[in-house]
């Protein structure tokens, strides 16, 4: 017989890990450089300045995008009698800035890059460091892992697509339903 494993703490019904933690990644967003929307499901086509937050890959007509999918879930640790574990789940965030006008040496960072890519992966990281326990329901721990920028061969400072992904751990416990 094959086991099961069920998030008891979530019940049957709940949202992909990913939407969890896009929904706290926007509760908690405060930078006003790009600013978040009003709602997370807000889709203005003409307003290009607020950050888009979605499960899957990034849209290529929008200026700025917080962007989730799962990379595994693996089990780490028995809990008790082989019933309930503690899962491992990985996250990639990918965080995208589309340069809106000319590179601008008193605007951007040293490098070139907009200013707004550094925020938000500040952002992103600052929120992942303050996560306490259960603030998702279910998840004992939500935290940081890395931070990894995407340069391809002929890029330069003038390029206007500017990426980065960062890598979340979410722990939860399952039960065996076996």
């Amino acid at each position: 017989m094959a086991a099961t494993y069920k998030n008891w703490q979530l019940g049957a019904d709940f949202d992909p890990y990913e939407n969890l933690i896009l929904n706290y990644i926007y509760d908690e967003w405060t930078i006003t450089d790009p600013p978040k929307p009003d709602t997370m499901q807000e889709y203005d086509p003409d307003d290009v300045n607020k950050v888009i937050f979605k499960v899957g890959f990034p849209s290529g007509n929008r200026a700025y995008q917080i962007t989730a999918l799962r990379l595994y879930t693996r089990k780490t640790q028995n809990l008790a009698l082989n019933k309930n574990w503690l899962f491992e789940v990985a996250i990639k965030i990918n965080i995208k800035c589309k340069r809106l006008a000319r590179p601008d040496a008193e605007e951007d960072a040293p490098t070139g890059i907009p200013i707004q890519l550094w925020n938000m992966e500040e952002e992103v990281e600052r929120i992942l460091g303050q996560y306490q326990p259960n603030d998702i329901v279910g998840a004992f721990t939500l935290e940081f892992n890395q931070n990894e920028r995407e340069y391809f061969a002929d890029d330069n400072f003038m390029k206007s697509d500017w990426s980065s992904n960062t890598i979340a751990i979410l722990q939860v416990e399952k039960m065996s339903t076996v």
